[in-house]
């Protein structure tokens, strides 16, 4: 490590202690119980699954709200007779669709309690369009700009750059939908992965539209927005979007001291269970064991020691297990799917915006899976890789020379390609195991293997699709998994379950590694996919840079 980084992270600790001080202090200026509140959020950007995965000493770790702290917190306050509504302020957001799903239900719960609800915005997207209709009044920025645009997907190509390279691919996809390494191998879309693309986007618009359009905003005012693409304040309001337009300090004053923000908030109404409910994350790629961590990743290794621990511990009950992964090593995924296959207690899991290939080969292995109607999932499929480097090493002026004991000890060199025998070899391989997965997806779903083989095929849907054609057992959010969790675990009802977060947070010393070892950047799933296919050939994996707008 170089002087600059030793400075960064000393500087790095100092900033966490003076944040972690002035978080406490105002925390306890909050504490005193108030009647009549309006909890306030503010939403910029994106808000993380989870928080940052340290535990500092003397109570400093950094507190940031995290999406299920946003959840429970709202769930928390519609049983709440102190409170009496939300405010929620969108500076911007880039929440994904699973999650705006996710937060319209919980809006909706609290208005199901008699709690006002009101939304503030001073850009809107066109995801966010679709919360509009939920709350009881929407206030807009004078300033603010609303976008109506529509959704696209964009997938990013490199054969170009292969070519450049002098970089030549063995590919053996099972079956036609398998794409993982189109943007490798192709210049464009193949005809089987637009249809696929496309049925996904038409569920999404008009989903969209049904969700918009409702007593404020007409079939025909959305179809005017659509095709205006960018509404200003006053056409927003004219055509039903908005119910008034002012500053953010109007509104504050509207409310003044009445307001509490929801992070200071932290009363639990009906109590809660002695008992808990385990939230297991499965974030990111899937590999057997991971040395150095660039973000968020499942390894096997982890999962398999984590669960271990939780079927021992007495007091938790059953386990949700949030997954949002792209998928990764098959025989990683299949180690994970059999442990959770084997624990003892009900686990009931629940898909954010992506549970695909192997991200929905672990889930598959759940008492109960849930899914948002947005998040991508299926895929069943495998797919095998392998990169010719020598065309690259040329171009550089590298020689190479290999001697070998064995046929085919140089059989995955990366300076050669496969020979017509090999590659038949490795395609009975992709097909063995293919079949292994389609046929644990019909035994975890409880149907025929030639039902399932008929919607596997490597093919992506996603979540309206996937309930309907059985591959999940019913849409729902996270707050539906650990409430569904805590029924099949004979929790009482009434209660607020208690829930406790793993993997836990790692010491200061592992997160200083971590943070030193990190890799960042618009192309960090680029990165990601590469060291997959770094470290195995065979994977559950789909088309990772694949992005919906």
């Amino acid at each position: 490590m170089n002087t600059s980084r030793y400075v960064g992270v000393v500087f790095l600790i100092i900033l966490l202690f003076i944040s972690g001080c002035q978080m406490g202090f105002d925390l306890e200026l909050k504490k005193k119980p108030r009647e009549n509140i309006y909890l306030t959020v503010e939403i910029t950007g994106d808000i993380p699954e989870k928080g940052l995965n340290i535990d500092l000493p003397f109570g400093l770790s950094p507190r940031k709200l995290t999406w299920f702290d946003l959840l429970r917190q709202l769930d928390r306050a519609s049983y709440d007779k102190n409170v009496d509504g939300i405010i929620m302020k969108i500076r911007y957001s880039d929440l994904s669709l699973s999650k705006i799903y996710e937060l319209k239900k919980a809006i909706n719960h609290l208005k199901s309690k008699g709690k006002e609800t009101i939304l503030y915005f001073d850009y809107a997207s066109t995801k966010d369009l679709m919360l509009t209709g939920v709350f009881d009044k929407v206030f807009c920025n004078p300033s603010g700009i609303i976008s109506c645009l529509g959704f696209r997907l964009d997938a990013i190509f490199f054969k170009e750059t292969m070519d450049k390279l002098g970089i030549k691919w063995d590919v053996i996809q099972m079956k036609e939908y398998k794409n993982a390494m189109e943007p490798f191998v192709n210049d464009t879309l193949t005809d089987t992965s637009k249809m696929v693309y496309n049925s996904i986007l038409d569920i999404i618009y008009e989903r969209f539209k049904d969700g918009v359009i409702g007593e404020k905003v007409s079939d025909d005012n959305l179809q005017k927005a659509l095709d205006k693409g960018i509404l200003l304040p006053k056409e927003a309001r004219k055509l039903g979007f908005v119910d008034s337009i002012l500053y953010e300090a109007e509104l504050d004053e509207m409310y003044q001291d009445q307001t509490l923000e929801l992070t200071a908030y932290s009363s639990s109404p009906r109590g809660r269970t002695e008992k808990s409910i385990a939230l297991l994350y499965a974030m990111g790629p899937i590999s057997i064991a991971i040395e150095k961590r660039f973000g968020e990743a499942v390894s096997a290794d982890d999962m398999t020691e984590i669960l271990e621990k939780l079927e021992d511990d007495n007091d938790v009950k059953a386990v949700v297990m949030r997954v949002i992964s792209p998928g990764g090593s098959a025989i990683a995924s299949d180690i994970i799917w059999h442990n959770l296959r084997e624990f003892k207690k009900p686990v009931v899991v629940s898909f954010g915006e992506m549970a695909a290939s192997g991200g929905y080969y672990i889930g598959m292995a759940g008492d109960k899976v849930l899914t948002t109607p947005y998040s991508l999932t299926g895929s069943i499929g495998v797919i095998f890789s392998k990169a010719n480097m020598e065309g690259l090493y040329q171009k550089l002026g590298i020689n190479r020379q290999t001697i070998t004991r064995g046929k085919r000890a140089d059989m995955f060199s990366e300076y050669r390609s496969l020979s017509r025998t090999e590659r038949e070899l490795m395609e009975s391989r992709i097909r063995a195991i293919y079949q292994d997965f389609v046929t644990k997806a019909a035994e975890s779903r409880g149907v025929s293997v030639d039902s399932m083989e008929q919607i596997a095929k490597g093919r992506l849907w996603i979540g309206a699709q996937a309930e309907a054609i059985g591959l999940v057992d019913t849409t729902g959010g996270l707050m539906d998994a650990i409430d569904m969790a805590a029924k099949m675990a004979g929790l009482p009802s009434g209660l607020e379950p208690r829930v406790t977060i793993y993997p836990k947070k790692k010491g200061i010393s592992d997160f200083i590694n971590e943070l030193i070892g990190v890799k960042s950047g618009e192309y960090l799933q680029i990165i990601s996919l590469l060291e997959s296919l770094n470290r195995e050939n065979i994977l559950a994996l789909y088309p990772s840079l694949l992005k919906l707008n």
